[in-house]
């Protein structure tokens, strides 16, 4: 559980906390009160997955390498998009 800016209590799960983006909001499960990610830290927390995801891509589609790798490096920069946004972005007041 991710501490809620408004009550400094646990009250935002992991899984609500990775489904938070910049245009959304949750509620704090111990205070009712709203939560949300800026765009900024969201953003940047997301680029080197979406670089790892990129990069498997382009050579894949030339056919440089398997199709099968090019699935594993996207899983593996799914994964970094996932764990940097919930170890980085910080959770904000509404």
């Amino acid at each position: 559980m991710f501490t809620c800016p408004n009550c400094h209590k646990p009250g935002i799960s992991a899984l609500h906390k990775a489904m938070l983006g910049p245009g959304s909001q949750m509620k704090c499960a111990a205070c009712g009160e709203p939560v949300v990610v800026r765009f900024k830290p969201w953003l940047l927390a997301a680029i080197p997955g979406s670089l790892v995801m990129i990069a498997a891509y382009i050579p894949a589609h030339y056919h440089i390498i398997s199709d099968a790798l090019m699935y594993g490096l996207s899983a593996v920069g799914f994964v970094m998009m996932i764990g940097m946004h919930l170890a980085w972005v910080p959770l904000e007041k509404c």
